[in-house]
């Protein structure tokens, strides 16, 4: 009966071709950012294209936001969903990491390196092994470089349930966003000027992203109110973004 409730479960999570485009087009903003580095652009189009780049990776934040709450939205009938939402995203994240680790840790040792000058031990280690290390600015890209990403978005796994629960409108989602705001321009004006890479790319700076994406569900519910009214079409827009119901 579980295994019949789970097949059909997973049959109805509907794929968007939008969301893996929106994905194919953060990777290429940042390998062009990242190959920019290495190769200076040659004028000014290029460069200003280049330092853009990095947004790359708050526009797969909101991708990764959609398809979490769609997915959701899909498995809502299961029993136990929310345990093996946190199951299958650990071990879609995790595994690798944990690799990248391990090779970052035999290729540079505990020596001290861009993202820990005077070089490692065992909290940098464990900080970043669970995820934590998206909060500290002396851990933040200590193990893995550029491994921030990866602890926002585990943090972000982890109040997913909590997010698709509560968002149940627009008024709600846009309160969020405000809230996440507020939090990232106290965190900026606290914090720039002694950690600047931290500021930016810490768990909380990132959070609105996240809260922008999973808005995007909502946008369904006021599609649907809007629709059934005779006399209103919604605009194209609209139709577009909403595109069926995605939270309950």
């Amino acid at each position: 009966m579980r295994d019949t409730l789970t097949n059909e479960t997973n049959s109805q999570i509907k794929k968007y071709a939008f969301i893996d485009a929106l994905r194919g087009w953060a990777i290429l903003a940042v390998v062009f950012f990242h190959t920019a580095v290495v190769v200076a652009p040659g004028s000014n189009l290029l460069t200003m294209v280049k330092e853009q780049g990095a947004r790359g990776v708050q526009l797969f934040y909101i991708a990764s936001a959609l398809t979490i709450f769609l997915s959701m939205r899909g498995r809502a009938g299961e029993d136990d969903a929310t345990r093996k939402f946190f199951i299958r995203r650990f071990f879609r994240i995790a595994p690798l990491f944990y690799l990248a680790m391990i090779a970052y840790l035999i290729g540079y040792g505990f020596g001290p390196r861009a993202g820990a000058p005077y070089g490692l031990n065992g909290w940098h280690i464990l900080w970043t092994a669970t995820f934590l290390n998206g909060w500290h600015p002396e851990m933040i890209n200590s193990v893995v470089p550029v491994g921030w990403s990866i602890a926002v978005e585990m943090t972000f796994y982890l109040f997913a349930p909590l997010l698709f629960a509560r968002i149940k409108n627009i008024r709600h989602a846009l309160l969020l966003v405000l809230v996440a705001l507020i939090l990232m321009k106290l965190l900026r004006d606290l914090l720039f000027l002694r950690y600047p890479p931290f500021t930016l790319n810490t768990s909380t700076s990132c959070a609105c992203i996240f809260i922008c994406g999973s808005s995007r569900n909502c946008l369904s519910l006021l599609w649907a109110s809007w629709s059934t009214r005779p006399s209103l079409k919604p605009p194209r827009s609209l139709t577009v973004l909403s595109d069926g119901p995605c939270c309950s």
